[in-house]
C-alpha cells in the first residue's frame, strides 16, 4: 500500500465503531494527561476492530501523538531555566539526537521486519508495558532512594535513551516510564522537568515514526482521525474532569484495563 492509497483507505467502521473508538480515545487522552497509560486502550480497541497489528499501531501512534505534543507544550517553561530545570543544553540536545535516531531504527523494525513477528510480539509487548506501568510507583520509590547515590554519565544516559526510543519507535508502551528512569539517574528530580522532557523526547521519536509510518502507508486515517480528535478531546476536558478524580482510582483503572487487554490478546494469540 503507498502513501497516496493509503490517505484514501477506509476501514469498515459502524457508528458504533466509530463512537466507541472515539469514547476509547477520549478516556484516552484523559489518562495521558493524567497519568498516563491512554495506550492501553488505543491499540487494543484497533485490533478488536479488526485492524492489523502494524497499521494498528502506526494508527494509534498517530492519532496520540497531539495529546504527547499537548503536554510538550504546556511543559515547556520549567525546560528553558537550566538552574531549574536540571537540564543542560548538552543533556537536552543528546536526549533528541538519541530518541530521533532511536526513532528511526525502531520504526524500520516495525515496517522491513516480517509482519507475524510483531503480531506475535505484541501479547508479550503488551504484558511488559502492563507490568512497567502496575510497577510504577514501587519503581519510583526505589530510584528516588537511589537517585542522590548514583549518577549516570551523559553518554550512558543518551546511549539508553538510544535504546528506549528504538523501543517507543518500535511499540512504546510504558516508554514513559522508562525515560523517566533514566533521567532519576542522571540526578534530575524536578518532576515538572522531567515530565516535560519526557514528553518532548516521546514526541521526536514518535514523529519520526509517522513520518516513516505515512510514507510506507501504513496508517489508517479515518481512525487515526477519531482517536485524534477523541484525544485531544480528552485532553481539554481532564483540566475539569479527570483532574477532580484521585489518581489513585485513575491509576487503578489503567492498571485493570492493561491487564485485561492482555489476558484479552493472549487468549487470542493462542486461538
Amino acid at each position: 500500500m503507498n502513501v497516496l492509497s493509503s490517505l484514501f483507505t477506509i476501514p469498515t467502521l459502524s457508528p458504533l465503531d466509530a463512537l466507541v473508538l472515539f469514547l476509547t480515545a477520549m478516556l484516552a487522552g484523559m489518562f495521558n494527561a493524567i497519568a498516563g497509560g491512554g495506550s492501553f486502550l488505543v491499540f487494543p480497541m484497533l485490533l478488536v476492530l479488526g485492524i492489523p497489528a502494524i497499521a494498528a499501531n502506526a494508527t494509534s501512534t498517530i492519532g496520540l501523538l497531539f495529546g504527547v505534543l499537548t503536554s510538550a507544550y504546556a511543559y515547556r517553561k520549567h525546560l528553558i531555566d537550566e538552574s531549574t530545570s536540571g537540564f543542560t543544553r548538552q543533556d537536552f540536545w543528546g536526549l533528541t539526537i538519541a530518541s530521533f535516531i532511536g526513532g528511526i531504527i525502531g520504526s524500520l523494525l516495525l515496517l522491513q521486519l516480517p509482519a507475524k513477528i510483531f503480531t506475535g510480539l505484541v501479547p508479550y509487548l503488551m504484558l511488559m508495558a502492563a507490568a512497567l506501568f502496575t510497577l510504577n510507583p514501587t519503581i519510583t520509590r526505589w530510584l528516588q532512594s537511589r537517585g542522590n547515590h548514583l549518577r549516570l554519565p551523559f553518554v550512558a544516559a543518551v546511549g539508553l535513551q538510544l535504546i528506549i526510543a528504538i523501543y517507543g519507535g518500535y511499540f512504546g508502551g510504558g516508554a514513559s516510564i522508562l525515560m523517566l528512569a533514566v533521567m532519576n539517574f542522571m540526578g534530575l528530580h524536578n518532576l515538572n522537568a522531567m515530565n516535560g522532557m519526557k514528553s518532548w523526547l516521546g514526541a521526536v521519536f514518535n514523529s519520526i515514526a509517522i513520518f516513516l509510518f505515512i510514507q510506507a502507508g501504513k496508517i489508517i486515517w479515518l481512525p487515526g482521525l477519531i482517536i485524534a480528535a477523541g484525544s485531544i478531546f480528552g485532553a481539554l476536558i481532564s483540566a475539569t474532569i479527570a483532574q477532580k478524580i484521585p489518581q489513585k482510582v485513575l491509576r487503578f483503572c489503567i492498571v485493570a484495563i492493561a491487564w485485561a487487554m492482555t489476558v484479552y490478546l493472549f487468549w487470542r494469540s493462542w486461538q
